[in-house]
Parts: C-alpha cells; structure tokens; sequence
C-alpha cells in the first residue's frame, strides 16, 4: 500500500510525524493491517511517545504479527512474559 510505505520512507529519514500521518491514512484503509500498526509504533517511539508507541505494538500483536523485534518490545515492557 502507497501509505504504509511512504510512511516508511518518512520514517527512515526521521520525519517521524508525516511517517505516523502516512500510517494513519493506511490504517483507515486497511484497519486490519497489523505490519502498519507495528510501524507506526516504531515510529511514536522514535519521537519518544512511549505510551502511544505501546499502544500500537499491543494492537499489531492481537492482528497476529509475531515479528522477534515486536516481541522483544512487548516483553520488556511486561505485557509479555
């Protein structure tokens, strides 16, 4: 999906807020796309909204995502054992 990359894109370069923009517009699109909730995760936790960041790695885990780097996450922060 264009969004979900271009987003990507954003947030290589560090332009975090138009990366999470991107994602948002993905996520209207495609609400069950649980790699986008993962990467608008990273996103918000870049730009340390931790909170935010958390919210969105618990979402992408209950679409089924199971990437290591998201589990690693989730453990740390207790949601996981």
């Amino acid at each position: 999906m264009a969004f979900s990359n271009r987003g990507n894109v954003y947030r290589k370069k560090g332009r975090f807020d138009r990366a999470i923009k991107e994602y948002d517009k993905a996520i209207h699109f495609k609400p069950d796309d649980a790699q986008v909730f993962a990467d608008r995760g990273l996103a918000y936790e870049k730009k340390g909204e931790r909170s935010q960041a958390m919210r969105d790695f618990k979402k992408a885990y209950a679409l089924g995502f199971r990437h290591p780097l998201l589990l690693k996450k989730l453990r740390e922060s207790g949601v996981l054992l």
